[in-house]
């Protein structure tokens, strides 16, 4: 009986000999062509993660304005959403302002120069590997819903204020409808 030699290390039959003792599939994953984990599970991970960064940020920073923030300028502000750099190195905070444009401008102004006090109580709250440098932005989707709201409303108008030929034709009000109209026979 001969007696093989068994090398603690495999060795893989494959295409380059310079590739040492790593299966083939190794290289592949080192090269990103092959992965380990389920498709998108890492950038479905790490959207989650800067969803929860985001809310933090939002919350600490709207408590803070509420509360703390003395500056005349800053009115009635409402912190609507934050958009996080992945790098943590910037956060865009977009806000809502209730008034004209004139109270929106100061209110920005306001804010830019309460950024660093924002930050350092960021900083104290949220323990982040960075502090995220804030820059404030107004968000007009409140001010557009309302339009949006306000063009529904107009659109779809009380019963009184309808032409009477849709009233005569509304299946509602006992009206018929083409459906429901008699059909002449074809002979």
């Amino acid at each position: 009986m001969v007696a093989a030699y068994v090398s603690a290390t495999p060795t893989w039959s494959g295409d380059a000999p310079s590739r040492g003792s790593a299966p083939p599939w190794a290289h592949a994953c080192r090269r990103k062509e092959f992965s380990l984990w389920p498709e998108g599970a890492i950038t479905k991970m790490a959207g989650a993660r800067m969803r929860r960064v985001n809310e933090a940020v939002r919350e600490v920073v709207s408590a803070h304005i509420a509360g703390d923030l003395k500056d005349p300028r800053i009115g009635f502000v409402t912190v609507t959403s934050v958009d996080t750099s992945p790098d943590l190195r910037r956060a865009r905070i977009y806000i809502s302002v209730l008034g004209g444009e004139d109270e929106r401008e100061q209110a920005l102004e306001g804010l830019e120069s309460s950024r660093g006090y924002l930050q350092a109580k960021l900083n104290e709250e949220l323990h982040l590997k960075r502090t995220p440098t804030l820059a404030f932005e107004y968000d007009p989707s409140v001010e557009h819903g309302v339009r949006m709201t306000r063009l529904i409303d107009e659109a779809v108008a009380p019963e009184d204020s309808r032409p009477a030929d849709a009233k005569a034709l509304s299946p509602l009000e006992g009206g018929r409808t083409n459906a429901e109209a008699p059909q002449e026979d074809p002979r």
